[in-house]
């Protein structure tokens, strides 16, 4: 289907007037042949590009111009409807938003772009654009453009906008080519409208003599962005989509939505996306071992003194012993953990997960008396027994972390945690996870000498290398008492670490940001929240090379000094006596 309107890709066919328009008119045939439009011209004419409908046109425009794109990270779905905004970088000035145009179109038919004036040369994807001049803040003519957007998105389109309205450059303030100040359009429409919007990441940039030109002044981009174009022939353009975000995820100023969604886009960068290194793949794991019959437990529960009966509730009861006490229902916990940390792409990669440590820890764990199973276990290592002999090493932490200093000192007062789980039935249970804290509250009472829990929280495999570098930045920091063994080594894109710099994190914060992140869209482990209600300092990441590689994030919690509120739920009747006593 052709229509009346062409394009005319000569420089004297850009609007001018007066003395403007004379010299371009006398210089055009030669600026023209400098910016490349006569080749451009060629080709159009060559693909019979010319007053092509404008989804024909931008996919023979690819064809011409020998330009392939992949679509990677697709972890969210472009909605098929609905009004949404579209956020992008702009590496290039012009590739970008005809890989865009053509990539959209095939998912639905009512794209619009918000494009520089200068577009309007190019006839055939003027029903793809609402005008703007990125070069004048305040021309009235913008505020019609904006108008324009608003209105698309109220009749339910979508629109795709490039804040940084530039073409990206080398900044001297960041010593980095990225985009310049993002304005913030999409931030205000977005909260006007109450709209999603997704952030999409074009990798690579122009070339270094097009940025050099840039550094000489600043127009020079301008005049070469044709000729970039061109040098596109032949390559492969890689985009890399993030996740949806929802209005709700997009609270605060303007500026602050903008920041966010600058960083968000950033984030997607490959470059900054790491793979973990898992050393077997889950396909390849052997069997479990069989299950222990429950006959077998229920007599080695029957012979454990009634102190290491915790409690009960409802159909549960909670109890904590020894490897000597409880080897059959030491057996059947490895098991469980096993198959429930292989669930999390987890595990020690045996028939069941089991270590030296079992025989000399303390497990608490919970039975379900009507189904007649253990639903979910602590292993605990109380540190006074296993440093009897002086030796950091009978520690289980202590393969992770170097232990020293006053960290040292903390723990011999103390009480390591590691190993939970419960099974997949209960993990959405709102007894289970409940349970094993009353149980450990309740230890504590009836062991009132020991004043700190420590441990790990397992950022399992499952999530995505980049939470964990937030949670580690955000959370951790840099902290001097503490170093792991092994680094876990991911590092954040610079655009992200300064957006962590300027915006000061709380927890609930970093949760919806983790949450952006995850293709489930889970949030920070429930444990990491849970520490931290008791007032957890946290301390360290390290990676487990004997666990799969997972990451494990140390942290510490004085009992002592953690809120009554909070710990009164855990430590229940026997919280006044346990804050009162005195070692």
């Amino acid at each position: 289907m052709f229509n009346n309107s062409k394009s005319d890709f000569r420089i004297s066919a850009f609007p001018a007037k007066g003395w403007l328009m004379v010299l371009l008119t006398l210089t055009g045939p030669l600026i023209d042949w400098i910016l490349g439009f006569r080749k451009l011209k060629k080709l159009f004419n060559k693909y019979k590009l010319e007053g092509l409908e404008k989804k024909a046109f931008v996919n023979r425009g690819l064809e011409m111009l020998q330009v392939e794109y992949n679509v990677n990270n697709t972890i969210s779905s472009i909605p098929t409807s609905g009004p949404l905004i579209i956020v992008s970088n702009h590496p290039y000035g012009g590739i970008e938003g005809v890989i865009l145009a053509d990539f959209l179109s095939t998912i639905r038919d009512d794209v619009k772009f918000m494009a520089n004036s200068g577009l309007s040369l190019i006839k055939e994807m003027k029903d793809f654009f609402i005008f703007t001049n990125p070069f004048v803040t305040n021309n009235y003519k913008n505020i019609s453009s904006i108008r324009g957007c608003q209105d698309h998105l109220e009749n339910k389109g979508l629109i795709v906008l490039f804040p940084a309205g530039k073409v990206s450059y080398f900044r001297k303030d960041k010593n980095r080519i990225t985009d310049g100040e993002w304005n913030r359009i999409a931030a205000k429409l977005s909260t006007k409208l109450n709209i999603p919007v997704l952030p999409i990441f074009f990798a690579g940039s122009n070339s270094k003599l097009f940025q050099t030109m840039g550094k000489i002044y600043y127009r020079f981009k301008l005049l070469m962005l044709t000729r970039e174009m061109m040098k596109r022939k032949g390559k492969t353009v890689q985009l890399y989509l993030g996740n949806l975000l929802n209005p709700e995820q997009l609270k605060g100023s303007s500026r602050d939505i903008t920041e966010f969604l600058r960083m968000q886009t950033y984030l997607q960068d490959p470059e900054y996306i790491f793979k973990r290194q898992i050393e077997q793949n889950i396909t390849d794991l052997p069997e479990l071992i069989p299950g222990v019959p429950y006959k077998l437990i229920k007599e080695e529960l029957e012979q454990l003194p009634k102190k290491q009966h915790l409690l009960d509730f409802k159909n549960y009861s909670v109890y904590y012993g020894y490897y000597e006490q409880l080897k059959n229902t030491v057996r059947e916990i490895t098991r469980l953990r096993e198959l429930t940390f292989r669930e999390m792409e987890e595990g020690s990669g045996a028939d069941r997960d089991t270590d030296r440590f079992d025989e000399t820890y303390t497990q608490l764990f919970i039975i379900d008396n009507e189904k007649e199973e253990i639903i979910g276990a602590y292993r605990m290592g109380q540190i006074d027994l296993l440093l009897k002999n002086n030796n950091i090493k009978d520690i289980y932490l202590s393969k992770m972390f170097n232990f020293e200093g006053d960290f040292y000192s903390k723990i011999k007062k103390g009480v390591e945690m590691g190993r939970s789980f419960l099974i997949s039935r209960e993990q959405k249970s709102i007894y289970g996870f409940f349970l094993l804290w009353r149980g450990i509250g309740e230890f504590m009472v009836r062991n009132p000498k020991y004043r700190f829990l420590y441990g790990t929280v397992s950022l399992s495999n499952i999530y995505d290398p980049r939470s964990i570098a937030l949670i580690d930045r955000v959370l951790v920091g840099e902290n001097y008492l503490v170093e792991p063994v092994t680094d876990i080594d991911i590092q954040l894109h610079p655009e992200v670490e300064e957006y962590l710099t300027n915006n000061k994190l709380n927890l609930k914060e970093l949760d919806i940001l983790i949450k952006t992140i995850e293709s489930d869209g889970k949030g920070l482990p429930v444990l990491v929240r849970q520490y931290a209600k008791l007032g957890a300092e946290f301390v360290s990441i390290g990676s487990d090379i004997e666990f799969r590689r997972t990451p494990g994030m140390l942290l510490i919690v004085n009992t002592g000094e953690a809120s009554a509120k909070t710990i009164n739920r855990y430590f229940a009747e026997g919280t006044e006596s346990y804050l009162n006593y005195q070692n």
